[in-house]
Formats: structure tokens, sequence, C-alpha cells
């Protein structure tokens, strides 16, 4: 039989399912709570940490704190990337049993740890304001919508949540390796030619994202399901579509069409330079600080 991949519920079971879904998530004992920490209170840390003054004057002492725990999440994504992939090579997908994957103890594990991790990385921004910098919408979207994502993709045992976990993970491998190694005192310049290759796998991640969940308008069991598709699918089209044009407009504008070198200055000092999951960690233009 051949499923459409759009939702084909009445607008009264539509209207339950985003009911439902909006209860569920608002009532989350984590989700919800840590989201308006972030938006609310996380951003007195830059009036806590005297607007800068207390980064300069201890600098070393933060980017051992930045390296520290770059390299904790170079690790700790690395160990969700084997993990996730173990379970993946000897597991079928798109069957017509949207829960197997989460019938695997290993998986599950991996995927429920890989979702408190999004809180952690709140940490990213955390260091830009302890440094004063200007967080970016791209900074802002993605730390929040990231944890949104992954809840619902767990909340509702959706198999597709293995895109998220095992390409994501993959991608934070490298970026926190990079991250972290620019924070070395002995950095090497051509490190730098790394910085828009990361920007780019990040891009790559994304479009092949799209391309594996996609695949999901033919399995009966997810297109039925309304509260995996306004929840993970729909929610990942509209989310990751957002956070892809945010990183290819960083791309181009920083490493396709930059300006000359006082004209950015002044940009920067302007609008402020945040890249989420990359400038956030300790690695800055040389002024203050550097996903």
């Amino acid at each position: 039989m051949d499923w459409e991949w759009s939702w084909k519920g009445t607008p009264e079971e539509t209207k339950d399912v985003l009911w439902t879904l909006a209860r569920d998530m608002g009532s989350d004992g984590l989700l919800m709570p840590a989201t308006l920490f972030y938006i609310f209170i996380l951003p007195l840390s830059r009036t806590y940490f005297d607007n800068g003054e207390h980064y300069a004057k201890n600098k070393s002492m933060w980017k051992k704190i930045m390296a520290g725990y770059n390299w904790f999440l170079c690790l700790f994504s690395l160990g969700c990337f084997v993990a996730s992939g173990s379970v993946l090579y000897q597991t079928p997908l798109y069957t017509g049993d949207c829960t197997l994957l989460e019938t695997k103890p290993l998986y599950s594990f991996t995927r429920k740890i890989f979702y408190l991790s999004k809180f952690l990385e709140y940490t990213d921004t955390l260091f830009l304001y302890v440094m004063n910098k200007r967080i970016s919408y791209l900074q802002w979207i993605h730390h929040i919508g990231a944890a949104w994502l992954m809840w619902c993709a767990g909340e509702y045992k959706s198999e597709a949540s293995w895109i998220f976990v095992h390409f994501n993970s993959f991608i934070h491998t490298f970026m926190y390796l990079y991250y972290a190694l620019s924070l070395s005192p002995n950095k090497s310049k051509k490190l730098d030619f790394f910085k828009p290759i990361v920007t780019s796998a990040q891009i790559v991640q994304f479009l092949a994202g799209f391309f594996f969940l996609y695949k999901y308008r033919n399995i009966p069991c997810f297109v039925t399901d309304g509260l995996q598709m306004f929840g993970v699918y729909y929610h990942t089209w509209v989310y990751v579509g957002t956070v892809l044009a945010l990183f290819i407009n960083f791309y181009i504008r920083n490493y396709c069409c930059k300006k000359k070198p006082a004209k950015a200055k002044a940009e920067k000092a302007e609008n402020g330079q945040s890249h989420s999951n990359g400038v956030a960690n300790g690695n800055a233009p040389k002024s203050k600080k550097d996903d």
C-alpha cells in the first residue's frame, strides 16, 4: 500500500494531537523549567560575571574550564556515536514496527543521555555571557529547539530519533575536538583551516537528516501517529529548516563574503559573533573568546 507522508487526520484529531503535544511538553518536569531557565535566568550571568571583566581577569582559568568542557563533550559524543551505531548496525529500520529501536536497551539509554546532554550544552551560551558576547538567534534557537525535538522523539518512542542521535553525535565529536584544540596554548594557525569545514559538516548533517526523515512518509505506523508526525516529523522540518537557513547565512557571511578587516571588526562589535555549537566554547576572535 502506498502511504502518503502527510498527516491525514481530521481537524478534530489534529486539534487533539496538538493539545496533547502542548500539554505533555508543558507538564514535563525538566523540559519547560530548563527552557525557562535558559531564557530568563541564564542571561543574568552576564551581570553576575561583571560584563566580561571577570573573564578578562581570569582568562587562563576560564580557558581551562572551557577546554575541559569541550574535551568532555567530544568524548561523550564519540561514545554516543559508537553506541548508537552498534545498535543501528544490527537493527532494521523503516519496518512496520516504529518502536523496535526503542526496545534495544543500549540505544534507549544512549538516546536518553543524549537528550540530557542538550541541557548541558546550555553551557555553550553561558561561556558567551561570561565573556560578555552577544547571543545570536542561531544560538538561542539551536539550543532550545534541540532539547525540544529530542524530548518529543523520546517521549513518543519515535524510531526517527536515531537520525538526530547518530548524526549529531558524529558531528559533535569533531566539532568539540576542534574547539578543544583551539583552546590549546600552542594552537597552530593551521587549525583555522578546519573551522569552515566544521560548519560545512553541520550543514551536510541537516541535509542528510532531511533525506532519512523523508523516507518515513512511507511507514504506516509513523504517518498514522499524530504525535510522531507533529512532534517529530513536522517539528524537525520547521526547527532544523530554520537552523539550516541560519547556518548557511553564517557560512556565507563568514567564509564566502568576508568584509575588509576594519569593516568586519566594526560589524562584530555591533552584532556580536556567535556560532551555535561553534563560537560558544572558548574559541573566539582575539578580542575575547571563541558549538
